[in-house]
């Protein structure tokens, strides 16, 4: 049976079959059969990522906070088949911002996305956010949203470095409202795969930035369109990112590690009723990129450090006390020699002899 004619949505086939004979037919209402076939169609959208740095140290050898630490996290989506898929939504989903006092700042831009496809996708960040303009020293948001001074209708923050706070962070369950679409507030999966040789650092040093913390905002981009044909269409979307990890310092603590960790999946729209077979490529994927600092130096306080020297000098005090009561300190061989010096000389030995050499050799012992 050929397939190429069925038109895409198709659920079933209905083939109706009526026989019948030359002679006399007994029973005629059972001539006739409906038989029909289900049909479903299989694709398997897969989407995969990488970080363009899988560490980065944040503080130089002075301690300090490196600035316009620049990186990219790159995801790409394809259809593996068997069927085309007419229509795909895609989502990312990207740490942004620290909204628990006392931090309450961005501390991750997103620049324009950079987008190649052979296909006809769209991608623009949900309602409430701008990308980071990389041609100015400040971020465009959403006018919205105020938070400084307006002019010519675009919003820009003060030159300095931005302390803004995301006001659909804070006021998110007012603005939710307004969305059109309401955001996205399932949890990243914990299975979600990195393309990557991650490993995960220990978890006493880290500070975890994702979209799972309730404490951090992700700015998020949605992505829909098609067609993906299948093994020839594929979509590659780059977000390029500039990290001020500054604003973090009092959430570190003694951590000198930050784990930062992007969401992307995608999902079929139409045609509906995709199913997708048996051991299928991941859709959805989990791309990090490690910040490495310097662990804080810690001093000692000074009621430790007089403390150690009374009890090392008490366990120096026991140990010489302990070495007095075994004898250790008694010289008995130096006694003998003494003994042996002071005794008198024997009759007949000249005092230059051999005997009396070595008497005062044994005495300089």
């Amino acid at each position: 049976m050929n397939t190429k004619d069925i038109s895409a949505g198709t659920k079933d086939l209905t083939f109706k079959v009526n026989a019948t004979s030359v002679g006399k037919d007994v029973n005629p209402y059972d001539n006739y059969k409906e038989l029909v076939l289900q049909l479903a169609i299989q694709a398997d959208m897969e989407i995969v990522g990488i970080s363009s740095q899988d560490q980065i140290m944040y503080m130089n050898k002075d301690a300090k906070y490196i600035k316009d630490l620049m990186f990219n996290h790159t995801f790409q989506v394809r259809n593996l088949g068997p069927s085309t898929v007419e229509t795909a939504d895609i989502e990312f989903q990207i740490p942004h911002q620290y909204v628990f006092p006392p931090v309450q700042e961005i501390f991750m831009r997103v620049l324009e996305h950079q987008l190649q496809t052979s296909a006809d996708v769209n991608c623009s960040p949900v309602k409430g956010f701008r990308y980071w303009n990389a041609s100015h020293e400040i971020p465009i948001i959403d006018p919205e949203l105020p938070d400084g001074e307006l002019e010519e209708g675009i919003f820009e923050l003060n030159k300095r470095r931005p302390p803004s706070v995301s006001k659909r962070s804070i006021y998110r369950s007012q603005l939710l409202e307004d969305f059109e679409e309401p955001m996205s507030t399932s949890s990243v999966p914990e299975s979600a795969l990195s393309t990557s040789n991650f490993s995960m650092p220990p978890s006493n040093r880290t500070l975890f930035l994702n979209c799972t913390d309730p404490k951090v905002d992700c700015f998020v981009v949605k992505c829909s369109g098609g067609p993906f044909l299948p093994n020839k269409t594929q979509t590659v979307i780059n977000f390029q990112l500039r990290a001020d990890l500054e604003v973090l310092h009092s959430q570190l603590n003694m951590k000198d590690i930050i784990l930062f960790s992007s969401f992307g999946k995608v999902s079929i729209r139409d045609p509906k009723g995709v199913v997708q077979p048996e051991g299928h490529k991941p859709d959805f994927v989990n791309v990090h990129t490690r910040f490495i600092g310097k662990i804080p130096e810690v001093s000692a306080a000074s009621w430790i450090i007089v403390l150690a020297i009374i009890c090392g000098i008490l366990i120096l005090f026991l140990i010489a006390m302990a070495l007095y009561k075994i004898g250790f300190f008694e010289r008995g061989k130096k006694e003998e020699l003494q003994a042996l010096k002071n005794a008198e000389v024997p009759a007949g030995v000249d005092e230059g002899s051999n005997f009396q050499a070595e008497v005062i050799s044994g005495d300089n012992l």
